[in-house]
């Protein structure tokens, strides 16, 4: 039965194995976006942008309290105000980036998780043959020394 079937599962294997494949190839592309050089310089650039921001932002906090009210103090809240954005646009533009790292690193442990469950059956599979053999075997065996 198992061979009538297997000229059916061979395409539906390939298929299988080009997923796990691409998700490989994509999980490795993310990992370089983050890791690589130009990922370590993008990452680089962005917290340089986020300091300068935090830091300037403290700086016109700081300033404002020492000011009268006037446009100057109003100029210094809109800056901040600013900065706060900026820095608001990067913490969401990394936890974008952790979403997505956590989505392809669940595509991965279900691919492994797969794999497992595909080698687990093999090995069931192949006990249980070597079972059958050994008691066909005996059972000869056993025939044999009847007859004698």
């Amino acid at each position: 039965m198992l061979c009538f079937f297997a000229p059916l599962l061979l395409p539906f294997r390939q298929a299988e194995n080009a997923v796990k494949d691409w998700n490989q190839q994509y999980t490795l592309g993310q990992s370089e976006s983050v890791l690589g050089v130009e990922g370590q310089r993008v990452q680089s650039q962005e917290a340089g942008i986020t300091n300068d921001a935090t830091s300037q932002s403290s700086e016109n906090a700081n300033a404002a309290q020492d000011d009268v009210i006037t446009q100057d103090i109003l100029k210094k809240v809109a800056i901040q105000n600013l900065q706060n954005a900026v820095i608001a646009k990067s913490i969401h533009s990394e936890s974008q980036k952790q979403s997505r790292s956590l989505a392809v690193t669940n595509i991965n442990l279900a691919d492994i998780s797969s794999r497992m469950d595909e080698q687990a059956a093999a090995k069931d599979q192949e006990s249980s043959a070597a079972t059958r053999q050994i008691i066909q075997s005996a059972a000869a065996n056993d025939s044999f020394w009847k007859n004698q």
